[in-house]
């Protein structure tokens, strides 16, 4: 059976985890994610080379499986407040 290898990558302000995974043809973004051991925060959002796709995306060789992880505060709540 045929097999795709891609990264699963997950950042923080102050670090980055990268897992590489071995998968059998046909997996999903959700699929790498879970065999990469990585915890995904809860909602999880996904993307494959800084695009945004649905967790049931197929990977293919070589992808890079990005997690995202929510914004600690809203652009709204960031900007100074009007004077």
């Amino acid at each position: 059976m045929k097999r795709v290898t891609v990264e699963v990558v997950l950042a923080f302000p102050e670090r980055q985890s990268v897992r590489r995974v071995d998968l059998p043809a046909g997996s999903t973004v959700g699929d790498a994610v879970v065999a990469s051991g990585l915890q995904a925060p809860a909602p999880a959002r996904f993307g494959v080379y800084g695009k945004a796709v649905p967790a049931a995306t197929v990977v293919r060789e070589g992808d890079r499986v990005e997690i995202y992880r929510s914004p600690l505060a809203s652009t709204r709540e960031m900007r100074p407040p009007n004077e």
